[in-house]
């Protein structure tokens, strides 16, 4: 899947297209090589991360829609900057629902996580 993600955004020209794949931190397991309690925690937690990346879509077209509204579109810059702060270890690998587990030394398993949901 990295490897068809790298070249869509190749074709799209999204990246360079002599950009070079970086290889697949080992701490992070393949997909397919995933336990099934892992990639049910993985999957609900890009269920969460879609959902965000909806509403922050929605709530950015709420405030163009209303700058256009106001007839200021045509003078008007919108940088428009998506992100979350990046990935961060505080919760393992596995993540965290709730980073404090993490930071009072209780990781949560990805069984522990997914019950946790």
């Amino acid at each position: 899947m990295r490897e068809e993600t790298f070249a869509r955004q190749k074709q799209l020209d999204a990246i360079p297209a002599n950009a070079k794949l970086t290889p697949r931190d080992p701490a992070f397991p393949a997909w397919g090589s995933a336990s099934t309690e892992l990639r049910k925690l993985y999957t609900c937690q890009m269920e969460v991360y879609a959902g965000y990346q909806e509403n922050t879509d929605h709530a950015v077209g709420r405030v163009v829609k209303a700058i256009e509204d106001m007839g200021l579109a045509e003078n008007t810059l919108i940088i428009y900057i998506f992100g979350d702060n990046g990935a961060s270890m505080e919760g393992t690998e596995n993540g965290t629902f709730n980073e404090m587990t993490t930071l009072n030394g209780i990781p949560l398993t990805a069984r522990a996580a997914v019950e946790s949901n």
